[in-house]
């Protein structure tokens, strides 16, 4: 029965394709076949296996898209994605090991006939390695080359999953003692920068920015990335070239992302960057580079000229973030911290850092107001910001999560809010330099 209906579907297909023959261009483009016969016999095994395919049965498809694979390669692109489909169909049902491996080993063979004949060999080696880590995971070095090549045609342009493997691979390669640290640095730092390139452009950012986050963590927990390996690897690469402007924003980007400012290469690459290439980021560095000398007034002039000049408003509010936590902790302004994080906030309502310096900033307000009411309330609004920051980011729950449970504590108690006439969820608006209005909460 299920032979019988095959044929039939054949049959139909079959008439439609001679139809569509002759009322088409294909008889007479050589790219289709060598002659009329083999032109017609393309057309009839492009309509049949394309039908199978539409249903799923790759089995079926299998013979007619062969064909056309070995006799007419260059008359579709379409032909190779859909080998492609086959090819992981049949590997994803062989149950035999060796059988399994020759199949994949066609399947590498349709991505670099794909090449020979469409080119775009950036992209398709990006998908070809992906796919042989898929199926053949120990062919590491071989993937890794494979990466190298996509990014080296691709640029910019770099599919964000091949980003992601060439960090991987290189910090696999690293751990298994093939390659040194120099080379997971620089495959994280190509990797850093086409991302960001990415993001800010705003193309496909949210895929970027969450494949950085992604190879950002696998680089930090490689062990190549240690502040020593870092100054080893680019003290010479700075003294060669002290005004090279993307060497210096290289460096001190690694530096600063992996704690290392208080080196004296984050020191001289800073300086040497604001000199060279005065800018938003530059400025940026030369606060940081200040914060860590306890130098604070310079550092606070600095991230003010940087967030001040800073057009892309997620950065702009990350340095106002940084200068909050400089007012708060380090120049113990809590006031001035509280006005700089609400305008991180305002640049980014989706910066939960923001609201979390918010809310440290608010605790760490001494004796607020006339009596201890006011100064128990600004425990409500530093909860309150708390809760916001882990809305936003998930990621910082458990950070958020620790610092309500501490600063609960220090909540009004009860017999304190019944002489104030206060019971719990009441509406508390702040009196003074605080412009906020919070829920009442007692002391459990």
């Amino acid at each position: 029965m299920r032979l019988f209906k095959k044929l039939l579907i054949i049959t139909g297909i079959l008439l439609i394709a001679n139809a569509a023959f002759g009322q088409s261009q294909y008889w007479k483009n050589p790219k289709y076949g060598k002659d009329s016969v083999e032109r017609v016999t393309y057309v009839k095994n492009k309509s049949i296996y394309r039908e199978f395919l539409k249903n799923k049965n790759y089995k079926d498809a299998y013979q007619p898209w062969r064909w056309i694979y070995n006799n007419v390669p260059a008359a579709s692109k379409n032909t190779f994605l859909d080998g492609v489909k086959i090819y992981k169909w049949f590997i994803k049902k062989e149950k035999d090991a060796a059988k399994k491996q020759l199949y994949v080993d066609t399947l590498m063979m349709v991505y670099d006939t794909r090449i020979k004949y469409f080119k775009k060999e950036g992209y398709v080696l990006g998908r070809k390695a992906i796919d042989l880590l898929r199926y053949r995971p120990e062919s590491v070095e071989e993937a890794y080359a494979m990466v190298n090549r996509s990014i080296e045609l691709r640029k910019n342009k770099t599919d964000h999953t091949v980003l992601f493997w060439k960090v991987k691979l290189a910090v696999s390669l690293f751990k298994d003692g093939k390659k040194g640290a120099d080379e997971v640095l620089n495959a994280y730092s190509v990797a850093a920068e086409i991302a960001d390139n990415n993001i800010a452009k705003n193309r496909k950012k949210d895929a970027y920015q969450s494949t950085k986050d992604n190879f950002e963590k696998i680089f930090t927990d490689s062990g190549a990335a240690s502040c020593e390996n870092l100054i080893a690897l680019y003290t010479p690469k700075f003294e060669a070239e002290p005004t090279n402007a993307e060497l210096l924003e290289k460096i001190t980007t690694l530096l600063s992302d992996q704690e290392c400012k208080d080196s004296e290469l984050f020191a001289k690459a800073s300086e040497s960057l604001y000199n060279v290439k005065p800018s938003p980021k530059a400025a940026y560095m030369l606060a940081e580079l200040f914060k860590s000398k306890g130098e604070y007034n310079k550092a606070k002039k600095y991230y003010l000229e940087a967030s001040n000049n800073e057009t892309n408003l997620e950065d702009k509010s990350n340095m106002l973030v940084a200068l909050s936590y400089l007012m708060n902790g380090n120049i113990k302004n809590p006031q001035a911290a509280v006005r700089y994080a609400k305008q991180a906030i305002a640049a980014n309502p989706k910066n939960g850092n923001a609201y979390m310096i918010l809310g440290l900033s608010y605790a760490s307000v001494q004796k607020y107001g006339a009596n201890d009411l006011s100064a128990k309330a600004v425990y409500w609004i530093a909860v309150d910001n708390f809760i916001k920051a882990k809305k936003v980011d998930s990621s910082l729950a458990e950070k958020a999560n620790n610092y309500i449970k501490v600063y609960s504590q220090y909540f009004i108690e009860n017999k304190r809010a019944f002489f104030y006439d206060l019971q719990e969820g009441q509406t508390y608006k702040f009196d003074g330099w605080i412009k906020e209005t919070t829920t009442v909460r007692i002391k459990k």
